[in-house]
C-alpha cells in the first residue's frame, strides 16, 4: 500500500477531490484488510477452542467410563 505525502500549506486531500477519493480508496482497502484478518484470526480461535472442548470431553467420558468398569469389579 502506498500513500500521497504532500508537503505544503494547505492539505491536498482538501483542495483536490481526486485526491480525496484516492485516499479514502486507499483506507477504505486498509481497513477491510485489517477486518479480514481479524475474522481469519477469530475462526482460528473458535476452531481451538471448540478442539479443546472437545478434548476435555472425551478424557472426561473416558475418565467415568474407566471408573464404572473399576466400580464393579472388572478391572484389578
Amino acid at each position: 500500500m502506498s500513500l500521497i505525502n504532500v508537503t505544503g500549506e494547505k492539505d491536498i486531500e482538501l483542495t483536490n477531490l481526486e485526491a480525496h477519493v484516492g485516499l479514502c480508496r486507499q483506507r477504505q482497502k486498509s481497513l477491510e484488510s485489517k477486518i479480514n484478518e481479524l475474522a481469519e484470526q477469530d475462526r482460528a480461535y473458535k476452531k481451538i477452542i471448540f478442539r479443546a472442548c472437545i478434548a476435555l470431553l472425551t478424557g472426561t467420558l473416558s475418565g467415568i467410563t474407566a471408573l464404572i468398569i473399576h466400580l464393579s469389579g472388572k478391572l484389578p
